[in-house]
């Protein structure tokens, strides 16, 4: 948790340096070399669908920061917050069998590991930009949250 959140920060840090450097650029404000033709493309994360997907699978905290990003209903961004918001889910339901002796340890250990599969499927193809379904669940994350 406290890993993705020195990410989150590491990102929107970047995210700065990014803009800034671009009104710099814009602004003519940095040493030109003559005779080069090379331009240096605007990164901007606020509009970049697969930096959104990628965020929602950080925590919650990053799946309420790309919620919040997600400000033009990208279906590519949409997409993965319904899958992510699926998974965090999974991991309550996990938690709260882990209150009940033994059996529930067992059935709550079984659900968590299906969780991380689908956690470790769902960033795989955040990363990809695909819109793929997490095992078993996925499709009906996609009805339930429909909304988002």
């Amino acid at each position: 948790m406290i890993l993705s959140v020195f990410i989150l920060i590491a990102m929107a840090i970047n995210l700065n340096a990014q803009i800034t450097s671009i009104d710099y650029i814009k602004n003519n404000k940095i040493n030109k070399m003559k005779n080069s033709k090379r331009e240096i493309p605007p990164v901007i994360y606020k509009n970049n669908p697969k930096v959104i997907s990628i965020i929602s699978y950080l925590t919650i905290i990053g799946w309420l920061l790309a919620y919040v990003l997600n400000d033009q209903k990208s279906p590519l961004a949409s997409f993965h917050l319904r899958q992510s918001l699926g998974i965090y889910l999974v991991f309550l339901v996990s938690s709260m069998f882990m209150w009940i002796p033994i059996l529930g340890w067992l059935i709550g250990f079984l659900i968590s590991l299906l969780g991380v599969a689908c956690w470790i499927h769902g960033v795989i193809s955040a990363f990809g930009e695909e819109m793929k379904a997490v095992p078993f669940l996925g499709s009906d994350f996609q009805n339930w949250f429909a909304g988002l």
